[in-house]
C-alpha cells in the first residue's frame, strides 16, 4: 500500500471557494443550489445624521419622527442633545479667499439661583457694567486663550429655557456664532407655573469655540483656587445685572448646556428641599419630549408648581438623575407613569 496516495472517495469533491464562486450555467444565471437575494437592508443605526439633516433645515417636526422610529431611544436622545449644542463654521482667511477655516461652536450656561427678593437699587450705571465686564476676561482665561469665549449680557430664565425647541436651541447658538441676525422660532407652547415664593433657577448664555476640533471645557478638579475666584465674580457681575443679590455658592461653574441644564436643576431642588419650601412631587409625561414637574408645598390652597423637563435638553440619564435626587431630598413621588410619544 502507498501511504502517499490519498483514498479516492466516491463522492464528487466539493469545489472549492474559488471554484463555486466560479460556478456558473451556460445561461450566465447562478445555480439552483445558490440563494437568490432580493434586497439588503442595512441598519446602520446613525441617528446624528437624520438629526443633523433636520437642524440644519430647522425642522423639529422631522427629529420627533426620527425618535418615534428609533430603537435606541437613549442614544437618539444623547446624540440629539450633543448636535442641538454644537455648530460648525468657516471663515475664509483674511489673505487668500480661497482658503478657509473651520470653528466649531458649543454653547455653555452658567447655572444660577435667583433669590424672591429683588435689591431695591437703581438699574446698574456705565461703571458698574464696565466693571462686571472683567468676568468676560475671566471666563476667557476659564476656557483657554486657543478657544475664544463670547457671552450674552442677558440671562435666560429656566421658565424660558425650558421652552427651547431642538432648533432653538440651535438657533441661539447661531446668534452667538454671528450666523444669524436674529431668533425665528418661537418659544413652544408648554404649561409653566411657578410661585413667586420660590427661587428661580436661571441661566448666563455664552459660547466657546475651536479651530478645527471640539471645545474642551476645562476639568473642574483642576482650576483648585481660581474656581471660587471665578465663582465670586460672576456672582458679582450676575448681582448687578438681575438687580438681585446672588450668592457664591448659588452659581455653578459653565458647563455645557446638557451638563448645565442639570446641575442646575440638582442645585435648584437642593435649595427648595432645604428650605422645606416642597412636601410632594410627581412626574407625568405631556408629550414629546417633555415630561412635566409638579411640586406641591403642603399649604392648603396653594397651587403646585409645574416646571418642565426637556429630555433633548438633559439627555438619556438627567431624567433617572432628578428622579434619584428628589426621592432622596422629598420623598417619595406620589405617582409616576411612563409613555412613548403619542
Amino acid at each position: 500500500m502507498n501511504l502517499n496516495t490519498p483514498k479516492q472517495s466516491s463522492a464528487s469533491p466539493m469545489p472549492s471557494g474559488n471554484d463555486r464562486l466560479s460556478t456558473s450555467t451556460s445561461s450566465g444565471t447562478p445555480p439552483r443550489s445558490w440563494a437568490a437575494v432580493e434586497r439588503v437592508v442595512l441598519d446602520l443605526g446613525l441617528p446624528h445624521i437624520a438629526i443633523a439633516r433636520a437642524l440644519d433645515r430647522s425642522d423639529d417636526e422631522a427629529i420627533w419622527r426620527e425618535y418615534r422610529c428609533t430603537h435606541d431611544e437613549d442614544g437618539f436622545l444623547e446624540c440629539l442633545a450633543a448636535l442641538a449644542g454644537n455648530y460648525w463654521t468657516e471663515q475664509p482667511h483674511f489673505r487668500d479667499p480661497a482658503r478657509s477655516t473651520g470653528w466649531r461652536h458649543a454653547l455653555v450656561v452658567v447655572p444660577f439661583l435667583m433669590p424672591t427678593h429683588s435689591w431695591p437699587v437703581a438699574v446698574p450705571s456705565g461703571d458698574d457694567r464696565a466693571s462686571a465686564a472683567a468676568v468676560v476676561d475671566e471666563l476667557q482665561q476659564w476656557a483657554g486663550a486657543h478657544q475664544p469665549a463670547r457671552v450674552v449680557l442677558g440671562c435666560v430664565r429656566y421658565s424660558d429655557l425650558c421652552r427651547w425647541s431642538p432648533v432653538s436651541q440651535r438657533e441661539y447658538l447661531q446668534l452667538l456664532a454671528r450666523e444669524r441676525p436674529s431668533l425665528l422660532m418661537p418659544l413652544e407652547a408648554i404649561p409653566v407655573e411657578l410661585p413667586g415664593s420660590l427661587p428661580q433657577l436661571a441661566f448666563a448664555i455664552a459660547s466657546v469655540r475651536c479651530w478645527n476640533a471640539t471645545p474642551q471645557l476645562p476639568d473642574p478638579s483642576e482650576i483648585g483656587q481660581h474656581q471660587w475666584e471665578l465663582l465670586s465674580r460672576l456672582a458679582a457681575c450676575l448681582s448687578y445685572s438681575q438687580q438681585c443679590a446672588v450668592a457664591p455658592d448659588h452659581v455653578l461653574l459653565p458647563a455645557r448646556l446638557k451638563d448645565g441644564v442639570l446641575a442646575g436643576l440638582l442645585m435648584w431642588i437642593g435649595a427648595l428641599a432645604r428650605n422645606k419650601l416642597v412636601r410632594t412631587w410627581d412626574l407625568q409625561p405631556w408629550g414629546k419630549d417633555v415630561w412635566l414637574l409638579q411640586l406641591a408645598s403642603g399649604e392648603k390652597n396653594a397651587r403646585p408648581a409645574v416646571i418642565p423637563l426637556r429630555l433633548h435638553q438633559l439627555g438619556a440619564g438627567g431624567l433617572p438623575a432628578l428622579m434619584a435626587a428628589l426621592a432622596e431630598q422629598v420623598g417619595s413621588p406620589m405617582r409616576i407613569t411612563e409613555t412613548r410619544l403619542p
